[in-house]
């Protein structure tokens, strides 16, 4: 028979959604995370049924030194989403800290999570400390400082749409 293996330098599609609900945080940054995340198809199109009458939120949770159950962390905002939206640039400007994000829906003033993210541990951000001699080395130096000077993709700033946790 004919192998039917991949062949060499044959592109295979590689799909645009998995049908599934996930979310998923990664650092990018000492200050950016990046979030992207997936709703399961027939939960998106209950959501498309209901038109207005229900918000679709990322709420992001500082869970920095404490073993989160899902109600206790130290801080929360949330970023209303499109249904169209798949993924995000998060500033988190407390470098050090750890959060967790949730995708969840609110209706009728009751917010329901759909998934919930792995945390993440923002790095300390900075300048190194001084070596030994006194000196900062020139290399240890530029690494430090080359977070700072990329460009975020896009316009430089990213418009966080954020709503305290009250609205």
């Amino acid at each position: 028979g004919q192998d039917e293996g991949i062949e060499p330098g044959e592109v295979l599609p590689v799909p645009d959604h998995y049908d599934e609900t996930k979310l998923v945080a990664l650092v990018r940054e000492p200050s950016w995370a990046f979030v992207y995340w997936e709703i399961k198809d027939d939960k998106l199109h209950q959501f498309q049924k209901e038109g207005e009458s229900f918000r679709l939120l990322l709420r992001v949770h500082d869970t920095t030194g404490i073993k989160f159950n899902g109600r206790n962390s130290n801080d929360q905002f949330d970023i209303p989403l499109k249904l169209t939206d798949r993924k995000w640039y998060l500033n988190l400007s407390k470098t050090g800290s750890s959060y967790v994000l949730e995708l969840l829906f609110r209706r009728r003033s009751k917010d329901h999570v759909l998934v919930r993210s792995n945390e993440i541990h923002m790095p300390i951000g900075g300048f190194a400390e001084e070596s030994t001699n006194g000196q900062i080395s020139e290399e240890v130096l530029l690494m430090s400082l080359q977070p700072a000077m990329r460009e975020i993709p896009g316009s430089g700033t990213i418009p966080q749409r954020i709503l305290s946790s009250s609205d």
